[in-house]
């Protein structure tokens, strides 16, 4: 037998998968008709209608959600899950167990539910404080650099202001896509070194090192040598992901030490 249906107060509630150490979560193999252990079991959760999916490997425990809309930053069904590994978890936060993967938590309204319903609340206060952040202290900041490069920004008119807050916008929407393309593994973050060396989520790493370690405002560090956002390296990322294509992970854009040149917003190159 492939899997298991487990109820809760009699009442059906997940179907279970208990893998072999030789099997993954994630490879196909004959068990399962050639599919992987989780799309076999989201399969016949979709059959039986049940909300929930577990399943074990040794001491790994994961459940799933059979609906693709559950779940705070979530990506396919396949890909959201919950996990605890027993071998690695603490006498002191063994509590987890019984929260995430008991008889109560995948009960309806149980405390598997709850927390995703307080998970959902905090994404969303976290979600205002981020745009608090973006828009009082990141835009202004940002604009007032793009005004200076273009000249005194008391002397700037209405078009050179106006100008300045587009590219200011710009600027600001294409580094939130491509944090956004790398925490969603849109791009290669994870999968290639040469690329995360200078992935936009390493110099933001290494501006709050500098930061936290040296004190005061961003805005009088240097780019890190590791990488900069407005070099060549970033242009061409933020180009080539407007096009739909991947980021240069090789070449001159894979340097231990790239250079760095000084963004002009009046260039063609800084589009």
């Amino acid at each position: 037998m492939n899997t298991t249906v487990l109820t809760v107060g009699g009442a059906k509630r997940a179907v279970a998968v208990f893998l072999d150490d030789q099997e993954t979560f994630e490879d196909s193999g004959e068990r399962f008709d050639g599919a992987t252990p989780v799309a076999h079991a989201l399969a016949v959760a979709d059959q039986q209608a049940l909300p929930w999916v577990v399943l074990t490997r040794g001491r790994q425990i994961r459940v799933y959600s059979s609906r693709p809309d559950v779940g705070v930053g979530r990506k396919g069904r396949a890909d959201t899950y919950v996990e605890l590994n027993l071998a690695l978890l603490p006498e002191d936060s063994a509590g987890y167990l019984t929260l995430l993967f008991g008889t109560g938590a995948l009960r309806d309204g149980g405390s598997f539910e709850q927390l995703l319903e307080t998970s959902a609340d905090f994404a969303a206060d976290l979600g205002e404080r981020l745009r608090d952040r973006v828009y009082f202290d990141a835009v202004p900041d940002l604009a007032t650099a793009v005004a200076l490069r273009l000249g005194d920004p008391l002397e700037l008119d209405d078009e050179a202001l106006d100008h300045a807050y587009e590219q200011t916008l710009v600027i600001l929407f294409r580094l939130l896509f491509v944090a956004y393309a790398e925490d969603k593994d849109l791009l290669p973050y994870r999968t290639n070194s040469l690329y995360a060396d200078h992935s936009l989520k390493h110099v933001a790493r290494r501006l709050t090192e500098l930061h936290g370690s040296e004190g005061g405002s961003l805005s009088t560090h240097r780019p890190p040598a590791c990488g900069t956002t407005f070099g060549p390296c970033g242009r061409r990322s933020t180009r080539a992901t407007r096009r739909g294509a991947s980021p240069p992970t090789t070449g001159a854009c894979s340097a231990t030490t790239p250079t760095i040149t000084t963004w002009d917003p009046q260039s063609p190159d800084s589009t």
